[in-house]
C-alpha cells in the first residue's frame, strides 16, 4: 500500500510513504512545499498512490483572529481536485489531534520515517499516512516502545 499525505498550509508537508507488508514500511518521499509546487507534487506523486490523506482543516474563531491566509483550505481544494482528476478517488482528511496522538514523533523514529530539516510539516504528513494505515490493519513491531 502506497499512501500520499499532505499537511496543508503556506508550507506544505508531503510524503509518500511504502507500507510494504504487514511489518514493515519506508519513506519513499518528503518535503516541504511552498504553496505554488504543490500541484507538481500531485501531479508527480499521486497517480502512484493508493490513497491520498490530508490534514483537515477547519476555520474557527481561533483561526480568524490569528491570520485571515488561507492557504490550508486552498492547498485541500487542489489536492482534492488533483486527486479527483488523476486518480477519480476523493482524499480522505483526518483531523491534526487524531494522528498526533496516535503517531508521536517516537514512533516516526522508531519506524523509520523521520524526515531532517524543515519545521515538522513534513513529519506531520508522514504523521497521517501512517495514521491511516494504522486504521486500515497495519501494524509493524517497531511501533511500540521498546520497554513496552
Amino acid at each position: 500500500m502506497l499512501v500520499a499525505a499532505i499537511d496543508p498550509g503556506l508550507m506544505t508537508g508531503a510524503a509518500l510513504v511504502r507500507f510494504d507488508t504487514p511489518e514493515g514500511c519506508t519513506l519513499e518521499t518528503s518535503t516541504e512545499l511552498e504553496f505554488g509546487r504543490v500541484m507538481l507534487w500531485c501531479e508527480t506523486f499521486l497517480p502512484m498512490a493508493d490513497r491520498v490523506v490530508a490534514e483537515k482543516f477547519l476555520i474557527t474563531k481561533k483561526t480568524i483572529s490569528n491570520s485571515q491566509a488561507p492557504w490550508s483550505l486552498e492547498v485541500l481544494g487542489v489536492v482534492r481536485a488533483m486527486s479527483l482528476r488523476i486518480r477519480d478517488a476523493d482524499i480522505e482528511l483526518q483531523s491534526p489531534a487524531e494522528a498526533k496522538s496516535l503517531v508521536d514523533n517516537k514512533m516516526i523514529r522508531r519506524l523509520g520515517l523521520w524526515h531532517r530539516g524543515g519545521e515538522g510539516h513534513a513529519r506531520d504528513a508522514i504523521r497521517h499516512a501512517v495514521t491511516y494505515a494504522i486504521r486500515k490493519g497495519w501494524r509493524d513491531p517497531r511501533m511500540m516502545p521498546p520497554d513496552a
